[in-house]
């Protein structure tokens, strides 16, 4: 299993598109969104934890169907990052989530904001046409 270094998922917890990044080799998880913060967390603790581990045991499934192995995430650390560039509207969430794993992806800092969200949409939409990320 050791091709498997980092899984991305999106998915659509606490009413905001979320990036959870799975790191394989170091076995954490890392929960980050646009609109969540710890408070906004704990007020639903059960139903986030219900919604992340459907969309692990779906990555799980896909490992065991593809490899042959079994993936325990079970004893895992999972962490809600904070510290993240922040949505300050309500329909940008996708955008920053997208960013999120791209910067993720290629090890960089995250360092946008609101402010770059228009420059982002128009070049995410730019690769969706040239079927090429840049």
């Amino acid at each position: 299993m050791h091709n498997i270094i980092l899984c991305l998922i999106a998915a659509m917890l606490t009413g905001s598109w979320t990036l959870l990044s799975m790191f394989m080799w170091i076995e954490d998880l890392l929960v980050r969104g646009p609109m969540t913060s710890l408070q906004h967390i704990r007020d639903d603790l059960k139903a986030l934890y219900m919604r992340i581990h459907t969309n692990v045991d779906r990555v799980t499934d896909v490992v065991k169907d593809k490899t042959g192995k079994d993936l325990d995430v079970s004893s895992w650390e999972r962490e809600f990052v904070e510290d993240l560039p922040k949505q300050q509207n309500g329909y940008d969430c996708g955008v920053f989530m997208i960013k999120y794993a791209d910067f993720h992806s290629r090890n960089l800092r995250l360092c946008f904001n609101q402010e770059h969200m228009p420059y982002f949409r128009l070049r995410t939409a730019k690769e969706i046409l040239r079927l090429k990320a840049d």
